[in-house]
Formats: C-alpha cells, structure tokens, sequence
C-alpha cells in the first residue's frame, strides 16, 4: 500500500515528466530540486505525518523556490525543517517557511503535526523561466491545473479532514468551486492570510489553530 509520501513523490515525478516541456513552451519551468531532498522529505513523513491522523489542514498554493520548492515539505525552508530534523544541515530561508515555523514552535512540532496537515492545492512550484520569479499554479494551462486538482483531491480523500482552512484567497476560490462541482466533499473554513502577505499575524494563526483543536 502506498503512503501519503508514495503517493506525493511519484506523482511529482510523472508530473515534471510530463508537463516539463509543454509549460517550458509557455516560459514557465517546474520547480524540481526538491526532488533530490527525497530522504530528507521522507524522514519527515515517517516522524510527523504518516503516524498521525490529522483533522485540520492547512492549505497554500504551491511551493516557492526558496522554501518548499527546495525541501518538498510545504511551508517549511531549509533553515526550519534542519531545526525538526537536526542531521540536516541547511541555512536556506524564506518568509513564509519561517513563519510557519514560528507557529509551530507554538504548540510543539510533535503536537502540532498530531493535529495539523499543511499542503498546498498544487504540490508542486513553478516560476517565469526569463525572470525565475515565481508563479502560482493559477497561472498555468487550465487542463494542467485539473491535474493539480485531482491529485489534492485524492490526498484530501486519504486525510479525510473535518476542515481546510484555505491560506489564499485563491485557495478559498478554488476550494468552494470544487466542493460546489460535487468533487471534494469537505468542510472549507474561513481562510487565514498567506504567510508572505504584509498583514499576516502569527496570533491569527495560533488563536484559530487552539479554537479547532480545543
């Protein structure tokens, strides 16, 4: 049987597979480096997500390349997955990775990973292959981003959580349209802003969190 961190890296191998050259056609390139952090990412499941039943998710738009599009675990940088996982030894660092973190450290990682999955609707990065900018998966072909859609859907079916708390307006958008299609069935919680954004509070985050698991 295939596990969530299975199902996570083999489908981002077939999707760079894939859709590589066609987005490339578009100038847009698909963030692959976290693919050669697979012990790391891996090591990260098996300590705090595969032995949990999580019923809260927290859900992004996809990986940046300076933190998950680097260690293939969302919302985490370098500089805060090295802190969970001591034998890694990176200094890498993104604002909404250390962000993340900063709530985490709030409730414990352990206790926090017992309650919480943090995804992405797209698992996978991209960004403007003549700038390198990033670029968010909204922005891609449409029948790319029902592929997106289908895998976080599976993942979602998999977690069954009582709530997706969307991280993005985009996120909320899409969200509500999937559960109005009749293809994701689950509760939508009011969102919380983006890590990146100007006016993100880390007591909005806390605050919420305590309220869900309490």
């Amino acid at each position: 049987m295939r596990t969530l961190v299975d199902n996570y890296i083999n489908f981002s191998r077939t999707f760079v597979e894939n859709h590589k050259e066609e987005l490339a056609n578009n100038n847009i390139s698909i963030l692959t480096d976290f693919l050669d952090n697979e012990f790391y990412i891996r090591e990260f499941y098996k300590k705090f997500v595969e032995p949990n039943t999580p019923k809260i998710v927290l859900c992004g738009i996809n990986p940046g390349r300076k933190g998950a599009g680097k260690t293939g675990v969302s919302f985490l940088d370098f500089r805060s997955l090295s802190k969970i996982l001591p034998e890694l030894k990176k200094d890498d660092f993104e604002k909404s990775g250390s962000f993340i973190y900063s709530v985490i450290e709030e409730f414990g990682c352990h206790n926090f990973y017992e309650n919480i999955y943090v995804t992405n609707i797209s698992c996978v990065g991209f960004q403007n292959s003549n700038n390198k900018n990033n670029m968010n998966y909204y922005q891609v072909n449409p029948d790319i981003q029902q592929i997106l859609f289908e895998n976080f859907i599976n993942e979602m079916k998999t977690i069954q959580p009582e709530v997706i708390i969307p991280l993005s307006k985009w996120v909320a958008w899409d969200l509500k349209k999937l559960n109005d299609e009749g293809r994701l069935n689950f509760n939508i919680g009011a969102r919380l802003n983006h890590p990146a954004y100007r006016n993100v509070k880390k007591e909005d985050y806390v605050s919420r969190i305590h309220s869900l698991i309490n």
